[in-house]
């Protein structure tokens, strides 16, 4: 599956970057050279995202950075470019008949202006979802609930933070900042923590290792814990203090009940362990409120007893607007908070972090917090 997802990415990234050219020789008259240059550069570009993950780790980690920002932000680019291009390429050509050639005078929807009007809003777009990445906003939502048997209960979530080389200091301490301020009760992420263990991300780890909810901290994993190896992220995710959850549950106190999966990738590649979703049912404590954390926003099944609440977060939102408009085809339970069956709670995080281009377009970064209270208690915290 991941093969064919792999494939099925750079054939889509290919046809971008040949698109890419096209536009560009329409526009310029190039010179043989600079064609070479120019292909040798994209060609580049298409295949740096596989060739960075692979030799990566040969360079310094400032070169890496440096190169993994180069590809990324281009890829960032490129995408918004074709998304912008082609619908301005479909009115420039409805331009040339007759009824609509009145709303393109002056030249307005030709080759070129059509090229350099989209250039210069994926540049100023892109800078824009950079400055956005950086800036991850507090999500808040109650839930009422008979089975609270805690005047204020808070559950802090992070997701999708995608910690790695690219994930610089500033922004860590950003996010430590916000979860402490709200001070959680319990603190939950729900994978792809990590992508790749660097040096920078000590201090970070360290920062949360000393961080003490009352209730604990509880993690499961993602598909990119997978990729960047199960053991290492293991390894990392308990020297920040977090209990990783493979299949099992965990009363933490005598009416909260808390469980967690490993995401599909994991059970697929044959390395899941513990239980399944449908045996954590039956381990339920009888009248707990019991939440399940679980990286993809597939609900989790339910029968004679149910979970209370589910957090789940890998969509992104789609990262990159309107890239969200694909990846709600395949999670309709997209961002947000919903109501599913037997009664269960859905809610499905933004993340915290960026995969790929360290860009957000209208699908802002988030921390969660979700306040649990008893029935007709209006208290806050």
């Amino acid at each position: 599956m991941f093969f064919l997802i792999l494939v099925t990415f750079f054939i889509v990234y290919s046809i971008m970057h040949v698109y890419f050219y096209i536009n560009l020789s329409r526009v310029f008259s190039l010179e043989l050279k600079v064609k070479f240059a120019l292909l040798l550069f994209l060609f580049t570009m298409v295949v740096s995202p596989l060739l960075l993950t692979k030799a990566g780790p040969l360079f310094s980690e400032t070169i890496s950075v440096l190169l993994l920002y180069i590809c990324y932000v281009w890829m960032g680019f490129i995408f918004l470019y074709v998304c912008m291009n082609l619908p301005l390429e479909f009115y420039r050509s409805l331009s040339k008949l007759k009824r609509w050639n009145s709303l393109c005078r002056m030249e307005i929807c030709s080759k070129r202006n059509t090229f350099f009007m989209t250039l210069f809003f994926s540049l100023v777009l892109t800078f824009y979802g950079y400055i956005e990445a950086r800036n991850p906003v507090i999500e808040r939502f109650e839930i009422r609930d008979s089975k609270v048997m805690h005047n204020f209960f808070r559950i802090v979530q992070i997701s999708d933070l995608h910690a790695g080389v690219m994930t610089d200091k500033k922004r860590l301490e950003k996010v430590f900042n916000m979860i402490r301020d709200n001070k959680p009760d319990i603190l939950v992420t729900t994978g792809d923590f990590i992508d790749r263990y660097s040096s920078k991300l000590d201090e970070f780890c360290s920062m949360l290792a000393s961080f003490n909810p009352p209730y604990g901290k509880y993690a499961v994993l993602g598909n990119h814990e997978l990729y960047a190896g199960i053991d290492e992220s293991i390894r990392f995710l308990n020297a920040c203090g977090f209990e990783v959850l493979r299949g099992y549950g965990r009363a933490v106190s005598d009416w909260f009940y808390i469980a967690g999966v490993d995401d599909r990738s994991i059970v697929e590649a044959g390395l899941a362990t513990g239980k399944t979703e449908d045996e954590l049912l039956i381990e339920i404590p009888p009248n707990s409120y019991a939440v399940l954390l679980k990286h993809r926003p597939i609900p989790a099944p339910c029968g004679s007893r149910s979970f209370s609440l589910q957090i789940s977060g890998h969509t992104h939102a789609g990262q990159i607007f309107p890239f969200n408009f694909v990846t709600s085809l395949f999670f309709p339970l997209h961002a947000g908070n919903y109501e599913v069956q037997c009664g269960m709670f859905l809610h499905v995080s933004r993340g915290t972090g960026t995969w790929g281009p360290p860009i957000r377009l209208f699908s802002t970064p988030e921390i969660s917090i979700i306040d649990l209270l008893p029935e007709g208690n209006d208290a806050s915290k």
